[in-house]
């Protein structure tokens, strides 16, 4: 194999153009065109889930988070609501081409480049229509559901409360969920830095940005420069890639390569084709890194209730189509992401699901009568079945300008959901003579020497988006006679 896949890519971020936002329908009152009710949902691990207790790390060994008043030997995680409405909100921001509404503060920042401050923030590069809503009349999809806090600038608490509340998680899985082992230390996670443009930065198109050429010249300065003869844009959503290879009961017919590829039994090598790329190869001297000592089993189920009040139509069938597809789409949560970990599946129980609409409501309300349903419960039924049926860009081309132009987002982001399953997914390295490999420093090394071949992160809307071992161009020529 003389190409992998680099753990991480971005989903476009198209402009949304007029019309892309709304006020939300707010808490006052039902209004006639919203839904309300509760998604029954649950949560299957795939991969181990790692859920680190970071504060109470004692010699090095970094703790499962687990409840209180568990047992030391034995003990129940603590999965907490939260995590699970964070993944769910980024995937659906992501569906709806809604604002960026949480922004990292290093993207506000101007940064270093040859002793000087770069012309613009990497921020700066952002769509005015992708960047966080100023007031209600700016509310994206996202801003309407999950609810929106006022810019730090202008906050004089200002805010808007969602309109869906995850309840407390559940584990329902009879056998014991987690596993312990010998300490075992993480290879080091490595988000995408803003002095790494050839990943972080493209080219703007009406589809959101397209990967630098490879070999574009390192002219960092001009490469957050919004008035470049080819405008910069950010590369968009940051979201992991998971290897298909590696999830736990999705393919009978490789199962036995994750049970190899996760035991703690086993040598380093996960079986004839599959390398551990979540443990540290390098020194673990070195304070990157994580040691942990439990996790998370994979096949671990767990149970959750989402309420919901005064929701658009248009604005929950992303959400139901998000959780109604386990066979299709996998999530990730958790720590460690792109070393593989968390990888999960979510299914809804149809039948402790209810939508009701504000006539519904009051219709309930008006009789006591335990056979009077409404709305009936075969159309509540069918309602959640269809919508969990639609494609992805049925769900999400509502959200896209009237042209529907700049839908790109949606493909690069059912290849995120969908995974891969060609090659190894792993941080760049370089493959040496001997089958061994390197840590990440080698490889950014290599790609910007002179015969480095100076590679761009190639973007989802590729038809192969792998990277190579060796990003050198002599390298590249033996290769090819």
């Amino acid at each position: 194999m003389s190409r992998f896949y680099n753990p991480y890519n971005f989903v476009r971020t198209p402009s949304r153009g007029a019309g892309a936002d709304a006020r939300p329908a707010g808490h006052v009152s039902h209004a006639e065109s919203t839904l309300s009710g509760r998604l029954a949902l649950r949560v299957t691990t795939l991969t181990p889930l790692l859920l680190p207790d970071q504060a109470g790390t004692t010699a090095g060994v970094t703790p499962l988070r687990r409840q209180h008043g568990s047992d030391d030997s034995e003990p129940d995680p603590l999965i907490l609501g939260s995590s699970i409405r964070g993944m769910l909100s980024a995937y659906y921001e992501a569906l709806t081409n809604s604002r960026l509404r949480v922004i990292d503060e290093s993207l506000q920042s101007r940064p270093l480049i040859n002793r000087g401050l770069a012309p613009n923030s990497p921020y700066d590069l952002l769509d005015e229509s992708l960047r966080r809503a100023s007031s209600p009349d700016l509310f994206s999809a996202a801003d309407r559901l999950f609810g929106w806090v006022a810019p730090s600038s202008d906050r004089n608490g200002t805010g808007h409360a969602s309109h869906i509340r995850f309840g407390t998680p559940r584990i329902v899985s009879p056998e014991l969920c987690t596993e312990s082992f010998l300490p075992l230390h993480l290879a080091p996670l490595m988000s995408p830095r803003i002095s790494a443009f050839r990943f972080r930065v493209g080219v703007r198109t009406e589809e959101g940005a397209h990967a630098l050429d490879d070999g574009t010249p390192r002219q960092a300065a001009e490469s957050y420069n919004a008035g470049h003869r080819k405008p910069r844009a950010l590369r968009g959503r940051w979201f992991a890639i998971h290897d298909r290879r590696l999830l736990v009961g999705v393919d009978e017919a490789r199962e036995s390569h994750p049970g190899r590829y996760w035991g703690r039994d086993l040598a380093r090598s996960g079986g004839d084709t599959l390398k551990r790329w979540y443990e540290d190869s390098g020194s673990t001297k070195d304070g990157l890194g994580m040691t942990i000592d439990r996790w998370v089993k994979p096949g671990t189920a767990i149970e959750i209730l989402v309420d919901f009040s005064n929701v658009p139509i248009a604005d929950l069938r992303p959400l139901v189509w998000l959780v109604g597809n386990p066979k299709k789409i996998t999530f990730q949560m958790g720590h460690g992401k792109t070393l593989g970990f968390g990888a999960v599946s979510i299914s809804t129980d149809i039948a402790r699901s209810d939508l009701v609409t504000a006539k519904d409501l009051r219709l309930r309300y008006s009789s006591l009568r335990p056979d009077q349903t409404h709305p009936p419960r075969e159309a509540v039924e069918k309602s959640l079945t269809d919508w969990s049926a639609l494609s992805i860009h049925d769900v999400g081309l509502p959200f896209v300008r009237n042209d529907q132009s700049g839908a790109g987002h949606l493909t690069d982001l059912e290849r995120i959901l969908t995974g891969v399953s060609d090659a190894p997914v792993h941080y760049p390295m370089l493959q040496r003579d001997d089958g061994t490999y390197s840590g990440t420093l080698p490889w950014w090394a290599a790609n910007e020497r002179r015969d480095g071949i100076k590679a761009a992160l190639p973007g989802l809307d590729k038809a192969e988006f792998t990277l190579p071992y060796h990003p050198v161009k002599r390298r590249a020529h033996r290769a090819r006679r």
